[in-house]
């Protein structure tokens, strides 16, 4: 998913590199204005729906022909009133492409970080998940290098997902794969349904 790494490198700078992960959870000046709880992306085909603790951060919004992308935290990080201690939180990624034709809803997907050591990797439901042993530092500097990344496809288009934290922290560790799981079922529930 060379897309979905270029597309957020692009997009990271918006944020300030967010400071590193720790400054950003630490200080909560990921982003300005009122987070929330859900928005389209791609021309309304794609709706992220945040889970219980995470907003949308509305500065990270992107969308341009390359696709679409937005970055979820902890809702009270947002805020700039932390409430939770900086090693249980978490920075998430949706990365969705440009329309994108190819392929069928069950045809494999590749790894979206090609060369990274794959520590564990499996399929639920359509949305193919890696638990990545590297790369999540290079991303977001003093977070954990130790990453998850999640990628499906819904209404013509690729959907990639990340989730990076502190280090040793739940959501790099085993917690990692069950947000992912369920900030997909959110998305593809709150998305139209077409028949792409």
């Amino acid at each position: 998913m060379i897309f979905e790494l270029g597309f957020f490198r692009k997009t990271v700078g918006v944020i300030g590199l967010c400071m590193g992960l720790s400054g950003c959870l630490e200080s909560g000046t990921a982003g300005t204005g009122q987070p929330v709880r859900s928005v389209a992306l791609a021309d309304g085909q794609i709706v992220v729906r945040a889970l219980d603790t995470f907003c949308i951060d509305q500065t990270s919004l992107r969308q341009d022909a390359d696709g679409s992308f937005a970055l979820l935290a902890d809702c009270q990080v947002l805020k700039g009133t932390p409430i939770r201690p900086a090693q249980e939180l978490g920075v998430l990624t949706v990365t969705v492409s440009a329309p994108n034709n190819e392929g069928t809803a069950s045809a494999s997907l590749p790894n979206p970080l090609p060369g990274a050591k794959v520590l564990r990797e499996s399929t639920r439901n359509g949305l193919q998940l890696y638990h990545l042993a590297e790369g999540g530092n290079a991303i977001l500097p003093q977070s954990d290098p130790i990453h998850w990344r999640g990628v499906f496809r819904l209404n013509g288009r690729v959907v990639a997902l990340a989730a990076y934290g502190p280090k040793d922290g739940p959501v790099v560790k085993s917690q990692g794969g069950a947000i992912l799981t369920t900030l997909a079922a959110n998305i593809r529930k709150a998305s139209p349904k077409t028949t792409q």
